[in-house]
């Protein structure tokens, strides 16, 4: 017989003795990773949707926008679909440890204790393969490590507020939108489709609010920009026919002429007796700007 199949036999031999004898033999970091793997449903959307509560600070709402990569999530050795998940809850469980209770959507229940770092809890990237290339400990994390990208997130204060710069420098990414029960996470609730049908209407709507908050500022500019016309062509009729009757006494943007020799005027100025071209002198309601004491216009 063959040795390789002699090898293979003797091995699962032995793993079934094991079994009946009641030890399971212990995986190897690649055995382990596959059982994890195992569990983690595939499907043709695999975007979700959450809702965040923290005990001590505002939560936010996030979710993933590509279906084909998978955020799931590791818990007691077998990896979830973030889309088969109910609710995620965290408790505090005595100094620098936590409680965590994952509910899935089919009824079960899983829960185990975490410590900060700890590496029983992780959030996953996959793709429809299950080949997960990113990990992201649900304990607290280095704040070089994120999801690559694949949650984008905003607060409740900015999702409800009056949008007041493009909606899009709202938005939270990588490490600051992923759940970390080290940051005093009370619960993750994973939306419904009809939750996220209405999340995304809200996001569009705010979309849309901005885009009124562009149109309006847009049609001010264009107002403020027709009045400002409208008073500079008034001005230049009203220098126009002061031009004309020029004489002494008459008053200028820079002041009172004093003497009329055309086409120069004698004004006095704020930096004296001045004779300026008449062609560039104006009404009295247009400016008068010196530079190095010498007259430059309005």
């Amino acid at each position: 017989m063959n040795t390789k199949l002699l090898l293979v036999a003797f091995t699962g031999t032995i793993a079934l003795l094991l079994q009946a004898c009641g030890v399971a033999p212990k995986l190897t970091p690649q055995e382990r990773a596959v059982e994890a793997k195992s569990t983690v449903n595939v499907y043709d959307d695999n975007r979700v949707a959450f809702q965040t509560s923290f005990r001590n600070s505002q939560g936010y709402w996030a979710w993933t926008s590509d279906k084909n990569l998978i955020l799931a999530l590791l818990i007691q050795g077998h990896g979830y679909n973030a889309k088969d998940i109910a609710t995620l809850t965290s408790t505090e469980a005595g100094p620098a440890n936590y409680n965590v209770t994952v509910q899935l959507k089919s009824g079960e229940s899983i829960s185990t204790t975490v410590k900060p770092g700890g590496s029983n809890v992780a959030w996953l990237v996959c793709d429809t393969q299950k080949v997960c290339t990113r990990r992201f400990l649900i304990a607290g994390d280095s704040y070089n490590n994120n999801l690559g990208g694949i949650l984008t997130g905003i607060y409740d204060n900015a999702l409800g507020a009056q949008p007041t710069r493009d909606p899009k420098y709202d938005f939270i990414r990588d490490y600051r939108a992923i759940p970390d029960v080290h940051l005093g996470l009370n619960q993750v609730r994973f939306l419904s489709d009809p939750e996220k049908a209405g999340l995304e209407k809200k996001l569009d709507d705010r979309q849309a609010r901005w885009a009124q908050v562009q149109a309006d500022l847009a049609k001010r500019r264009e107002v403020q920009r027709a009045e400002q016309q409208a008073q500079e062509r008034a001005l230049e009729r009203e220098s126009l026919e002061m031009r004309k009757h020029i004489r002494v006494g008459t008053m200028t943007n820079c002041g009172q002429v004093f003497e009329v020799r055309l086409p120069m005027i004698g004004v006095q100025t704020i930096n004296g007796m001045q004779f300026i071209d008449v062609s560039r002198l104006y009404s009295p309601n247009a400016n008068c700007r010196f530079v190095n004491g010498q007259y430059v216009g309005r």
